[in-house]
């Protein structure tokens, strides 16, 4: 129903439901309806079984800078589809927005209505130093490994990874992980890296 593809002898009212999903705000409505299906449960279900409740419902929205870019009415029409949707899951959901740049920022985004229901303010998180930057890219691979007795840092040398943090200018997750993919797929495209090998600071050094 949600894509669209029901049969035509499915009741709309059934589900509560007027007509078919053809806007915006039909679509922010039925998420809306859906969430709260999740976090609320029910044993009215129309196959006889009951839906377990769950304890809550994330949103992750990241980059959302990104939405100065677009036209102002693009623009208004997302506002206005997060504060209905916000008005829809007022339990049990929770939206969690990621951005680069001044915190502040955020003003400029959002739309008055939209910045009164946030609940928390703006968490500016600084970009790491050098040995922070190894210690949590080490962290971010062991959370990879299979068997946890291989070391965290595989496949690359804890000095490959000290220098690709080195010529990281901006040191946020997002740009370390970049780094890393770019040294990665560059050392398997010249054969550097064979099962078992590993990813050197001679090769950072050459593809980064």
């Amino acid at each position: 129903m949600l894509s669209g593809a029901a049969s035509k002898s499915v009741r709309l009212d059934t589900y509560g439901l007027i007509r078919p999903i053809d806007t915006e705000y039909d679509a922010v409505k039925s998420l809306g309806a859906y969430i709260n299906l999740c976090t609320r449960g029910t044993t009215v279900l129309s196959e006889g079984g009951i839906l377990a409740r769950n304890k809550a419902f994330y949103f992750l929205l990241d980059e959302i800078e990104t939405i100065l870019d677009f036209k102002p009415a693009e623009a208004l029409s997302i506002n206005q589809g997060l504060r209905d949707l916000i008005n829809a899951c007022p339990e049990n959901c929770c939206f969690l927005l990621g951005m680069s740049g001044d915190a502040r920022t955020v003003f400029a985004i959002f739309t008055t209505p939209v910045m009164r229901r946030m609940s928390r303010n703006p968490v500016s998180i600084e970009p790491l130093e050098v040995e922070q930057s190894v210690t949590f890219l080490k962290e971010v691979l062991k959370g990879y490994r299979s068997d946890l007795t291989d070391p965290d840092e595989y496949p690359f040398r804890e000095d490959a990874l000290r220098r690709i943090a080195e010529a990281t200018q901006s040191k946020t997750a997002a740009e370390l992980f970049r780094s890393c993919r770019r040294v990665l797929e560059k050392a398997v495209l010249a054969n550097r890296l064979i099962p078992g090998g590993w990813i050197e600071a001679e090769d950072v050094d050459e593809f980064l």
